[in-house]
């Protein structure tokens, strides 16, 4: 009942911003509002944990400010407030990319609220609570796909004591945002490395820092040339101590490091069409995800009647830690190397305020756990978004 207040608030206000979008269209405007509801319906047909159903919904509401149109030339802010409803399709898959990038965990949270200044013409700062997602290993290729791991490595999104401050919980940061050329940029942040209060994890946010929550640092570049092709890399560190994934080790394990790159570019023998590879390391000694490898092809308009509509073919690998596979032996739960995930996906646009996107997925090894079948999850996802 909470959600789907949740989301038919959301909607009503998606209405009123449109019709008041709609009186004032040609006026600039300080504050704009976006709203957005998201149901994810889901089929495991076999395999994982178990076979059933799921629904799940997110609502949106983000509000953006645009110090411009007041006189106040290069500032910005944001403010954006998610509610989840904390069903699982994992729950049913046991996979350990989590197979919808809108699973969340049942609570409204402040995901950002953040205020950016630019500063010279290629130099800008952001300060606030912030997705780390939204700058670092966010490309367009992949944006696409549902399964969470297109979105965000999941050796990324894991980081750290109880996950990175990616979607659901943003957290408390410092970013600097630097564009030297018109085809080059450069990204670098500090976060809080706890995003979620470890005492109320359903909090509305968590601005506290304690000492043991450590801090997440990270840095990216990025390069397009000029036929089209971008190319981005990141390395990040975070500062708190882990439990060790060696069965035998004794002591904490200090730190955590990775690294990520990526390549995308419109494909030469396809027109309209795009593809990208993506891959990543991280320590193995307290990470359960130690690589990475994904990547897939999309294509625009299959249907000459319908040219805003994508298509898209993708997968994902997470290699599992090898002392994970030790530790879990030792337990009498020997795992396979690692997870591979199939997506296959269909985006139609149906009005410019809603899409649907059926969906499929095809996990073997979910979560590497040798006594699962591989899981066939069939999916619709339903979008509606207004401005």
């Amino acid at each position: 009942m909470k959600t789907i207040i949740q989301l038919a608030t959301a909607i009503a206000l998606s209405s009123s911003a449109l019709m008041a979008h709609a009186e004032v269209a040609q006026a600039p405007k300080a504050v704009s509002f976006v709203g957005t509801t998201t149901t994810d319906l889901w089929q495991n047909t076999s395999g994982g944990l178990k076979r059933g159903g799921v629904v799940i919904n997110t609502a949106d509401l983000i509000f953006d400010f645009d110090g411009a149109a007041v006189g106040h030339d290069g500032w910005s802010a944001n403010l954006h407030v998610l509610a989840t409803d904390g069903h699982s399709l994992s729950a049913l898959l046991g996979d350990v990319q989590t197979a919808t990038n809108i699973e969340g965990d049942g609570a409204t949270h402040l995901f950002e609220a953040w205020v950016r200044r630019q500063i010279t013409p290629t130099t800008a700062i952001k300060v606030g609570i912030i997705d780390l997602n939204a700058d670092f290993d966010a490309n367009e290729t992949p944006g696409l796909f549902i399964n969470s791991s297109h979105g965000v490595g999941p050796e990324l999104s894991g980081a750290g004591p109880n996950a990175a401050p990616v979607w659901p919980n943003g957290t408390a940061g410092v970013e600097l945002q630097m564009t030297p050329t018109e085809n080059s940029r450069f990204t670098a942040a500090v976060f809080n490395g706890t995003p979620r209060d470890i005492d109320h994890p359903l909090a509305f946010a968590a601005v506290t820092h304690n000492k043991d929550d450590g801090v997440m640092a990270i840095a990216q570049g990025d390069w397009t040339s000029a036929n089209g092709i971008h190319w981005s890399a990141g390395v990040w560190h975070h500062t708190a101590d882990f439990s060790p994934l060696d069965p035998f080790a004794t002591d904490m394990v200090t730190g955590q490091t990775g690294a990520y790159g990526l390549v995308e570019a419109p494909l030469p023998f396809l027109d309209r069409s795009s593809g990208w590879i993506r891959v990543a390391k991280v320590d193995d000694a307290s990470s359960y995800v130690a690589n990475y490898v994904g990547g897939g092809v999309t294509h625009d308009g299959l249907f000459a009647a319908r040219p805003d509509d994508k298509i898209g073919l993708a997968f994902a690998y997470a290699g599992i830690s090898d002392k994970a596979r030790a530790a879990s032996a030792l337990g009498g739960v020997p795992l396979k190397s690692g997870e591979l995930a199939f997506e296959l996906t269909y985006a139609a646009q149906i009005t410019p305020y809603l899409a649907l996107q059926p969906d499929l997925q095809y996990i073997i090894h979910p979560g590497g756990d040798s006594s699962l079948g591989d899981a066939l999850a069939i999916g619709l996802r339903v979008s509606l978004q207004t401005y």
